[in-house]
């Protein structure tokens, strides 16, 4: 999220962060949790994954939701792999250096890896992958232009060794190296304009291959029969046990929870805290986690009158109450943001005392700097009002609303005012949230109870103090009427990938009794 008419040219600068913890989350289907652990997996079945907004970009240099990713990282590998604790491993590139300054870095690749289609990873691909983002697609892909602010080029030593060089030190580089966002794609792909590449016309070497996307609706993939280079954070190695991927936009918590309950989804994203008891009690596993990297977080646009004034900065910094809206908004799972980076990210350092909530500190830096509230009670200083806007997208999760709300609030306490772009939405300022609508029907046609807890108030936004929400899943009013077909035979996968979650009455570990894996 940032200001209004941002330049590529232009600094940007985060100012406030809220919500650092993501949710995801599998259910078991009748029967599922009797598995033997240690029988032989069982091949086949289609993984079912309910995302909880539409993506905008399948881009894996632009894809930034949790919903774009989790599509994205299917199909993409990196060089490097990240565990939970930060630990860089070989993913990729089997080995790699790092001089003294961190200005330059040298990947040597896993002989015998191939894109999905059948070319074989170089040296050349880093290069036109790196190239692409600095060249092509500059601030279009926020984060790899941070991790690539100071690169200068990538030389091919060899068919498998890749130097990458900055101008100054790129200690983010390295850590960067481990996300879908500098994830490697083939060198065929950098020919295509960034508009082809947000539809999914790209080519990785992930165990699957991305076949099919549909704007507003979903994606499916399909798995690659010669995979066979994971890292060794994966549980299992070789070609995944499942045929494919399909996934479908249901924005909708109450229908995404209804499908869980009933064993018509295998996974779904974005999950409610306050939904978690009543998903719990239905056998349903939720995997909480922070992921590395950068919280959510607002950049402001620092050559704009008024916000090229630090005082305001800080002031915006003081004047945001993070713990308070995200036990508000969000609830037990998610913690406030405690630094510009997420705890479990390399150098990682806890801030917590610069981004404490003080409205009489945050009000006297105005004071001080000569801001004064004006007949409106926006502040202004030599005809510059503090008027911004923030421009947003659902597609990152429905609490960005609320929590954007809140923060809109926050600032017109100091005498700032902030205007809300959606920009999923035709108008700006987007009204208080009721309750919860999805604009994607469900794989089946929608019944309509007669007999149901009440809906959420319509007065309330989506907050633990609006519950009571429907007790069953046949009370959701987008509930699936009917599964979905089935394929004769479920898998029971070794999980293979960095980051799995088993579907649930199953005991804890990865894919201990599961019939599918599922990235958390």
């Amino acid at each position: 999220m940032s200001s209004t008419a941002p330049k590529p040219r232009r600094a940007a600068l985060a100012v406030a962060s809220f919500a650092a913890v993501a949710i995801a989350l599998t259910a078991c289907s009748s029967g599922a949790g009797a598995s033997d652990p240690s029988a032989t997996p069982t091949a086949g079945g289609v993984l079912q994954v309910d995302l909880s907004a539409a993506p905008n970009c399948l881009d894996p240099a632009v894809a930034l939701s949790q919903n774009e990713r989790a599509i994205v990282r299917a199909s993409v590998d990196s060089l490097l792999d990240m565990d939970k604790d930060g630990t860089l491993v070989p993913w990729l590139a089997e080995s790699w250096e790092v001089n003294d300054d961190a200005t330059q870095v040298v990947f040597h690749l896993r002989d015998g890896v191939t894109f999905s289609d059948g070319t074989p990873l170089t040296a050349e691909a880093v290069k036109t992958t790196f190239d692409y983002i600095k060249q092509q697609l500059g601030s279009k892909s926020s984060r790899g232009n941070g991790y690539l602010s100071t690169y200068t080029g990538t030389t091919v030593v060899d068919d498998l060794t890749a130097q990458v060089d900055f101008s100054a030190p790129a200690v983010q580089f390295i850590a960067g190296a481990a996300t879908t966002t500098l994830g490697i794609i083939s060198p065929e792909s950098a020919t295509k304009t960034p508009e082809e590449r947000c539809t999914g016309d790209w080519v990785g070497t992930g165990p699957f291959t991305l076949d099919s996307y549909t704007q507003g609706q979903g994606a499916t993939s399909t798995a690659r029969s010669d995979y066979d280079w994971s890292s060794e954070l994966a549980a299992h190695t070789g070609a995944p046990y499942i045929e494919g991927i399909e996934y479908q936009v249901v924005d909708t918590s109450n229908a995404r929870d209804g499908a869980l309950q009933a064993g018509q989804t295998d996974v779904a994203l974005d999950v409610a805290s306050q939904d978690v008891p009543q998903l719990e009690a239905a056998n349903v596993q939720i995997l909480v986690g922070t992921l590395p990297g950068m919280p959510s977080s607002l950049i402001v646009n620092t050559t704009k009158p008024g916000l090229d004034d630090p005082a305001v900065r800080e002031a915006m910094l003081k004047g945001f109450d993070r713990e308070g809206d995200v036990k508000a908004v969000l609830g037990e799972y998610f913690t406030p943001a405690t630094s510009a980076l997420t705890s479990t990210f390399p150098a990682y350092k806890d801030e917590t005392e610069l981004l404490g909530y003080d409205l009489d500190a945050a009000e006297a830096l105005l004071d001080d700097a000569g801001w004064v509230p004006g007949a409106d009670g926006i502040r202004e200083k030599d005809g510059v009002k503090l008027e911004f806007s923030v421009n947003y997208s659902t597609a990152f999760g429905a609490y960005y609303t609320s929590m954007l709300q809140l923060f809109q609030q926050h600032m017109g306490d100091l005498g700032i005012g902030i205007t809300l772009n959606d920009l999923r939405r035709p108008t700006s300022s987007p009204p208080p949230p009721t309750s919860r609508t999805t604009s994607t029907p469900p794989r089946s046609p929608t019944p309509t109870p007669t007999s149901c807890a009440a809906p959420w108030p319509t007065s309330c936004s989506p907050t633990p103090s609006c519950s009571p929400r429907p007790a069953s899943p046949s009370c959701s009013p987008a509930r699936r009427a009917t599964p979905r077909p089935r394929r004769a035979t479920r898998p029971t996968p070794s999980c293979r990938m960095r980051s799995w979650a088993t579907r649930s009455s199953c005991p804890t570990g990865r894919a201990a009794r599961s019939p599918v894996c599922v990235r958390a």
